[in-house]
């Protein structure tokens, strides 16, 4: 597989997970849209990274442990607190 090709379905297979994640443990927790959502880590001293949608299962059912999910509104009100 050439390098784009390979890139551009990495980032298709990563781009489903996130979809498929946000899906289940959607919507926000603040004000209940379904629109923008994004990871929040309640403890951003315990935060390792924000890109866990490719890490490996184990490791990225911990990291996402540490989060809860918030619209992208919510999510700059939270992080500005």
């Amino acid at each position: 597989m050439a390098t784009e090709a390979r890139k551009k379905y990495q980032r298709e297979w990563v781009q489903k997970r996130r979809e498929a994640w946000f899906s289940v443990n959607g919507p926000c927790k603040h004000c209940g849209s379904d629109k923008d959502l994004e990871l929040h880590h309640v403890d951003r001293n315990q935060k390792e990274s924000h890109s866990v949608f490719s890490w490996r299962k184990e490791h990225r059912e911990a990291e996402l442990s540490k989060c809860i999910v918030l619209c992208h509104e919510c999510h700059r009100i939270e992080t500005n607190k």
